[in-house]
């Protein structure tokens, strides 16, 4: 018997194993090539988000006569200042294949319309939220890629734009073939509702997304290849990352 590891999650606190995929293989009896059998899929639990002073984790619901945060469910916090993206990340790293993500985007809403929101990947030396406006996507932030919606219109008082004025949606960081750039992705719109599907291949150093809209597949997926510096010659572990304005 044999088989290969297809995915390797570990957690971003401990490093420990939280999810894993493998495909078992067998010898047929007459010899010949190996028959992989189906995979199986081992995980600690669903994905959160790491603590972060821009973001409240949302009330699950009452324990007894107390409530309790749902850390996979970040809001963007009441208190900020500014209407600007700020991003989170989850609390854990993708080493090796591919995994998908629901990011559901569950009460859209902002200072003022249209809904905005971002979704990519980051590396462990990615400077996350070191300036106003920092989402995936948005502008070409060292070690991160994403895709980016934010509307156009008048700005308010006291927004700051990821985008320029004129774009609404957009991908971007540093290609497989090594460019930098940000590119309009006019088709790309987003509603209260919606699920973005975030597949985050570390292996073939892609990041994909698909938009569904009541169950049902909106416009085609996108995928977005990434090129990343090998450290001591090993590929960067990546990890999912939200913006919310």
């Amino acid at each position: 018997a044999g088989g290969g590891s297809t995915a390797l999650v570990t957690c971003a606190r401990c490093a420990q194993v939280v999810t894993a995929s493998y495909i078992p293989r067998v010898l047929p009896e007459t010899g010949g090539g190996w028959y992989a059998l189906r995979k199986v899929t081992v995980t600690a639990g669903e994905a959160s988000f790491k603590q972060c002073r821009h973001f409240m984790l949302e009330q699950a619901g009452n324990v007894g006569e107390r409530s309790t945060p749902d850390p996979s469910c970040a809001v963007r916090h009441r208190y900020s200042g500014l209407h600007s993206f700020r991003t989170v990340v989850a609390s854990e790293w993708v080493l090796r294949g591919r995994v998908s993500y629901e990011v559901e985007l569950a009460r859209l809403c902002s200072l003022s319309a249209p809904p905005a929101v971002a979704v990519g990947c980051v590396t462990p030396t990615c400077n996350v939220n070191s300036d106003t406006a920092w989402a995936p996507g948005s502008r070409c932030w060292e070690g991160a890629w994403g895709f980016c919606v934010e509307g156009t219109g008048a700005s308010t008082f006291h927004e700051i734009r990821a985008l320029s004025q004129s774009q609404r949606a957009s991908r971007g960081g540093r290609t497989s073939g090594g460019e930098w750039g940000v590119w309009e992705e006019p088709d790309l719109e987003v509603r209260s509702g919606d699920v973005l599907v975030v597949t985050i291949d570390a292996t073939r150093r892609a990041l994909g997304l698909q938009m569904t809209r009541h169950g049902a597949a909106v416009g085609t997926a996108r995928l977005l290849p990434l090129n990343t510096e090998p450290v001591e010659g090993e590929e960067e572990p990546l990890a999912l990352a939200v913006g919310l304005k």
